[in-house]
């Protein structure tokens, strides 16, 4: 939300000309079908004022956890 979807979105479209295709986790809870669907390829990023926010915290846990069991 806010300067941090801002920030995102702008580092989003320098991606796509690049060729790498990027998903913005920015409505209600997409961010867990992402966090469930991403692979060892993949590359998770938070962008945030608020530093922890739990969402963030269960996700990061979820990568982490995830990682062990491969």
């Amino acid at each position: 939300m806010g300067d941090s979807q801002i920030r995102a979105e702008s580092f989003q479209n320098k991606l796509w000309k690049i060729n790498r295709y990027t998903i913005l986790a920015t409505k209600r809870a997409e961010w867990a079908v992402h966090t469930a669907n991403m692979t060892t390829r993949d590359c998770a990023l938070f962008i945030s004022y608020d530093a922890k926010s739990k969402l963030d915290v269960t996700a990061a846990k979820f990568f982490k956890k995830s990682e062990k069991s491969r």
